[in-house]
């Protein structure tokens, strides 16, 4: 029997009876996923394990600081904390250094308040090596690893179950009988999941801290500096994303805070333009009033109101939606007699087409809105690009384009007719 090809994306979807070859190659790919998954796990594992295995030694906080690392303005984690210390080892006397680096300048302003100079704390120690000393506590915990391999184990299970099922593989008859489309509704519904998932994480939780914001008193700061924090994602496509930091400085109760958090729903983006202008609203030694959570002194926030990026939640939104409907169409088409599907299909695709355009003409001409914001202010600045000329007219143009379409497509007669029949669309 010759072995067909398949492709990836179809690999978990049967529009006919899987075959030998494809039940097995479905067997081994999640085999193969989950060999991967439990190797990173292990190895994670066996570093936190060595990590676990440093000993508690008193040691003094010589010296400390933060350093802002940000050339050419912008930077991944400008933010640098350092720390000198001593401390003794079987009556020997060791001095040790430890550092970190982060993107959040509370956390490591955190850092050096936690370890003034002079500040007796307990440092951890490799016995291995005594001279490789850190100031944190190692991790301990293992119920990421068990998590990892409680579920690399489950969807193994899923793995072997398609290699039993290559030994016989189904016929037309067993196949129809256990339900046609079946990987198609678990794909589904993993979309559903993912979207939902995704949604409250990214988008749901910080536009509810933003609305608690809402309460948070005002404080004045001041401004200390301001640049972007990009972040370069390298792949088959390389990607650069920019988010405002501005570093600003505030007093609750006498002691002195610090703080880059600009919003607490703005996204890093793709679009430079926009955060640069934003930047450009904070002159170092700007004093203007902040808003600190008063249940945690060290949160605070420049803006309270929502981001632009935050409409970003629109598209896991969509993709809820988009899988809520494809579930139901499925259970509506089951239910079809013979001989409607054909012609419910055509209306079917025909309202989802429209339902397309319309939601692209309002994306694109949402982003020419909020581009051809910033390309105006980079024009009165004379710090328009052509880059972003051409990009916000590319935008507007395809708005135009979808819209228009849009609306040819429907005034168009809302009616399908065949053999003298008005299907409804």
């Amino acid at each position: 029997m010759p072995v067909r090809m398949i492709g990836a994306e179809m690999l978990f979807i049967d529009h006919e009876p899987p075959s030998r070859w494809k039940l097995i190659a479905r067997g081994l790919f999640v085999l193969f996923t989950c060999g991967l998954l439990l190797f990173v796990a292990f190895e994670q594992f066996s570093k936190t394990k060595h990590e676990s295995m440093r000993l508690p030694v008193p040691c003094t906080i010589t010296a400390s600081s933060v350093e802002v690392l940000r050339p050419d303005g912008m930077a991944e984690k400008p933010y640098n904390f350092r720390a000198d210390f001593e401390y003794d080892a079987e009556n020997v006397h060791y001095k040790g250094r430890d550092s970190s680096q982060s993107n959040d300048a509370a956390e490591m302003c955190a850092l050096a308040r936690r370890y003034p100079p002079g500040q007796k704390t307990t440092c951890w120690m490799d016995p291995r090596r005594r001279l490789d000393a850190i100031l944190a506590e190692p991790r301990r915990g293992q119920g990421e690893f068990w998590g990892v391999v409680g579920f690399a184990a489950l969807v193994s299970v899923y793995g072997f179950q398609e290699l039993g099922r290559s030994i016989h593989p189904p016929t037309w008859g067993t196949w129809k009988h256990k339900g046609k489309g079946r990987g198609i509704i678990w794909l589904i519904i993993g979309m559903i999941l993912l979207a939902s998932a995704a949604f409250a994480w990214f988008f749901g939780w910080p536009m509810v801290r933003a609305f608690q914001a809402m309460r948070w008193p005002a404080t004045e700061c001041e401004v200390l500096d301001a640049g972007l924090i990009k972040d370069q994602i390298h792949g088959q496509i390389s990607l650069t994303t920019y988010k405002p930091d501005v570093h600003y400085r505030y007093r609750i109760n006498g002691e002195e805070y610090h703080s880059n958090q600009y919003s607490l729903t703005e996204m890093a983006s793709p679009w430079l333009y926009g955060k640069r202008n934003t930047v450009r609203e904070f002159p170092i030694g700007l004093h203007r009033m902040c808003f600190v959570n008063p249940q945690n002194p060290a949160e605070a926030v420049l803006s309270r109101s929502l981001a632009p990026t935050a409409g970003f939640g629109i598209w896991p939104l969509v993709m809820l939606i988009i899988g809520i409907l494809a579930l139901q169409e499925r259970s509506r088409e089951a239910r079809l007699p013979p001989g409607a599907a054909s012609e419910w299909k055509k209306s079917r695709d025909r309202r989802l087409l429209r339902l397309a355009l319309m939601l692209a003409a309002v994306s694109f001409a949402v982003m020419f809105i909020f581009m051809g914001e910033d390309l105006v202010r980079d024009l009165r600045l004379n710090t328009a690009t052509a880059v972003e000329m051409i990009v916000v007219g590319i935008a507007g143009l395809i708005a135009a384009v979808l819209a228009f379409v849009s609306g040819r497509f429907g005034l168009r007669r809302n009616m399908l007719t065949q053999k003298g029949k008005e299907l409804p669309i």
